[in-house]
């Protein structure tokens, strides 16, 4: 629209006067028991998903073996580390 404005296509460009609401941050559930029962009989699941400590662990043990565990370790850190100033729910999503 701007271009055509450039142009003298069209006088102003309408598209200006549009007001967007804000987008809605998704709120971080955790994958409890109840949610992780759900997504296995459908596929049903949250927007975002945190991981327990319980449940991180269980990834790292499993993903041991595989070349990027190295990257896995570094992700489950980082993000567990920068939850304790509370920027962001929890230690994986």
């Amino acid at each position: 629209m701007n271009a055509a404005v450039r142009e003298g296509l069209i006088a102003s460009n309408p598209a200006r006067m549009i007001r967007l609401p804000a987008p809605r941050q998704p709120y971080p559930q955790m994958w409890t028991e109840r949610r992780v029962a759900a997504r296995r009989r459908s596929s049903e699941r949250p927007a975002v998903a945190v991981w327990t400590a319980e449940q991180l662990a269980e990834f790292l043990a499993f993903a041991r073996g595989d070349p990027l565990y190295p990257l896995w370790q570094l992700i489950a850190h980082a993000r567990s580390c920068s939850a304790t100033d509370h920027s962001h729910p929890g230690p994986i999503t």
